[in-house]
């Protein structure tokens, strides 16, 4: 989306994004929907306040009639509402499979926020 000033993909693992405060951010994360591997948050800053979701398929030949399955990304949009600086933690599962004990895909980045 056009609003988002701060684009944030699976390369940022790790590390640290700096922020502006009153900006949207979003998350881009690559996952495989079709066979249920979902991201979700688990844990982010309270200076951080949910702005949506959306995605789409990796390659234009998943929109060809007949595919099936592929990859798709998943974005998660974020309001910057205040300053400060927390980790954003993502998971990736299936909703029907007890949590792992640590072995699933993953995603973290410290989040700082500034004026």
């Amino acid at each position: 989306p056009a609003d988002v000033a701060t684009k944030i993909a699976a390369a940022s693992d790790g590390q640290t994004v700096m922020v502006k405060v009153g900006t949207k951010i979003a998350v881009e994360l690559v996952g495989v929907p079709t066979a249920g591997y979902l991201w979700k948050i688990v844990d982010k800053p309270g200076f951080l306040e949910a702005a949506g979701e959306y995605g789409g398929p990796t390659s234009s030949s998943q929109l060809e009639e007949g595919f099936a399955g592929g990859n798709h990304w998943e974005a998660f949009a974020f309001n910057v509402t205040g300053k400060g600086e927390g980790e954003l933690r993502f998971e990736q599962g299936r909703a029907w499979e007890e949590p792992s004990s640590g072995d699933g895909a993953a995603f973290s980045v410290l989040i700082v926020a500034e004026e």
